[in-house]
């Protein structure tokens, strides 16, 4: 993606935000993730006469979130095995039958 028309596009909408042109869809806030904010929001979309979005809004770190005290990246995956250098390519490339064929 072209960083600076990224930056352009952002500016140019902050703009219209700014200026009241564009506005936001947000219908309702709770503050925390809690079991009683989870229900309300769900019940406030599942009605059905909602319009706009429900936002719950948490402060501070969310636990498994890179931010979070203890957290610890997911190990990579284990590459594949790489071929010794100057090794040839197999002429024909190697096939599986398919299940249930002989």
């Amino acid at each position: 993606p072209d960083m600076v028309a990224q930056h352009d596009l952002l500016a140019r909408t902050a703009e219209l935000v700014d200026a009241g042109t564009v506005r936001t869809t947000l219908a309702q806030r709770h503050e925390g993730l809690t079991p009683e904010n989870l229900q309300r929001a769900h019940d406030e979309v599942a009605d059905g006469h909602m319009v706009g979005k429900v936002v719950l809004e948490v402060q501070g770190p969310v636990r498994g979130t890179p931010t979070s005290p203890g957290y610890r990246a997911p190990r990579a995956c284990a590459r594949p095995a790489r071929r010794p250098a100057g090794a040839a390519m197999p002429a024909e490339p190697t096939t599986v039958p398919a299940r249930g064929a002989r």
